[in-house]
């Protein structure tokens, strides 16, 4: 609290993200960079 108080008003880091990410869709820029699976990827459990 004392660390606000010294350097003024909360930052709020997340602030217009949603006009961003609308943007970024609207400019297809919101495709994945990589894939959410990887070939050699396995699922099964304990092995």
């Amino acid at each position: 609290m004392l660390l606000l108080q010294q350097y003024g008003k909360k930052k709020k880091p997340r602030k217009n993200w949603e006009q961003a990410f609308r943007k970024m869709h609207e400019n297809k820029d919101d495709q994945l960079l990589m894939d959410d699976v990887f070939e050699d990827e396995t699922f099964e459990e304990g092995k």
